[in-house]
């Protein structure tokens, strides 16, 4: 067998002007670009939590964790980051966050809240068939991709520089689920502490003196010592009112407010959980498609690259290069100028794609993908890559 020393002696059929349109064409309507559905989701959101009755604590219904909640609020924001970076994750999330809106505690407020929860329930159904249309144009592009290659497919070559595709992400997704976990665990032990104390706990009046600024209220027990309470609403509270304390010991607690601040550490486990899962999901995914890719023989595309904007562009083969077909990042002695190479993988929306290609100096170097392949729109722009 001959050596390759350039793109020219690998075996493969050239990407064609016609083809790359009909790829490009694959892409989905305008209507189901994701931030369309995550800006709308993200503003229904807030308007929905903003106009949300707030229940007042009272000692005959008094404010707890409200873990199931906060999971729910963290959800909904997750989702819209979720549209745009992860539709794999928005894809399950979706019909889950829709069945939570089932809920009729949910439709509790006034008209405004009402309308703020149907806009939530239509970004929601927006959002979804939005992501089943991307990927569904995935698919799509990737067979279209396999046509244009005509079945020709060749070994993929290992990089020039070595990248190791979303081991970061998943160090990074593991570390923030054990951070999210660790903090979940202490705020749990720290309710369950509360609770027990709660069922020893003697019910005393007192009158509260002052509604402090710093979460805390001062109260007079009946033997005339005062002490510092934390709640989460003191301006709830008026000065001069009687109200219910539980004592056990030290433990002092308003009976509306039981439970004490745990606010940052619920924040950083239903952070760790989401982002973090989120972060290891998406690393998983990248890492699986880029093992995928040197897995075995992939189908292979003549193509030009050019770099631009710290970019690598891809253009047809037989011209047409004022507007790359795609971009993504990779590592390696890339040129600036256009070069002819060849694409190993099929492109689509997110694909792990390997570039090999030569150097000003005539050296044959494989560039690995850095970033996710993006499908660029079917516009004119200045051209910047000469013929």
């Amino acid at each position: 067998m001959n050596p390759i020393t350039s793109p020219e002696d690998i075996p493969a059929r050239p990407w064609l002007r016609a083809d790359t349109h009909r790829w490009a064409m694959a892409r989905p309507a305008v209507w189901a670009r994701p931030w369309w559905p995550a800006s709308a989701l993200l503003i229904s959101v807030i308007a929905a939590i903003g106009l949300a009755p707030v229940e007042p604590c009272t000692g005959a219904a008094p404010c707890g964790p409200e873990w199931l909640d906060a999971v729910g609020s963290i959800g909904f924001f997750a989702q819209v980051v979720w549209l745009v970076v992860l539709p794999e994750a928005a894809l399950v999330a979706g019909p889950l966050l829709l069945l939570w809106m089932l809920d009729p505690s949910t439709w509790s407020g006034g008209p405004a809240e009402w309308a703020a929860d149907t806009g939530v329930v239509v970004s929601l159904c927006w959002g979804w068939a939005a992501v089943v249309l991307r990927l569904r144009a995935r698919r799509v592009q990737r067979g279209l991709a396999s046509e244009a290659s005509g079945g020709v497919t060749s070994a993929v070559p290992a990089p020039t520089v070595r990248v190791r595709r979303g081991a970061v992400r998943i160090v990074a997704g593991l570390a923030g689920l054990a951070a999210g976990t660790a903090a979940g665990v202490f705020a749990v032990l720290g309710d369950h502490a509360d609770e027990a104390h709660m069922a020893v706990a003697e019910r005393v009046d007192a009158k509260l003196l002052d509604n402090r600024a710093d979460a805390q209220v001062v109260v007079r027990l009946a033997d005339g010592t005062r002490r510092r309470v934390g709640v989460m609403f003191p301006e709830d509270y008026e000065r001069g009112s009687t109200v219910t304390v539980l004592v056990d010991g030290d433990w002092v607690r308003l009976a509306a407010e039981p439970y004490g601040d745990r606010l940052g550490l619920q924040l950083l486990t239903l952070l760790g959980g989401a982002v973090g899962g989120g972060v290891l999901l998406s690393g998983g995914l990248t890492a699986a498609r880029a093992r995928a890719l040197r897995g075995g023989p992939a189908p292979v595309l003549r193509v030009v690259a050019a770099r631009h904007g710290g970019f690598t562009g891809i253009f047809p083969a037989d011209g047409g290069r004022a507007d790359p077909v795609l971009t993504f990042r990779t590592a390696g002695p890339a040129a600036q100028w256009p070069r002819e190479g060849v694409l190993y993988g099929l492109p689509s929306e997110g694909a792990e794609l390997v570039l090999r290609t030569t150097t000003p100096y005539g050296h044959l170097v494989a560039e690995a993908t850095t970033s996710p392949a993006r499908p660029r729109p079917l516009r004119r722009h200045p051209e910047h890559v000469r013929e």
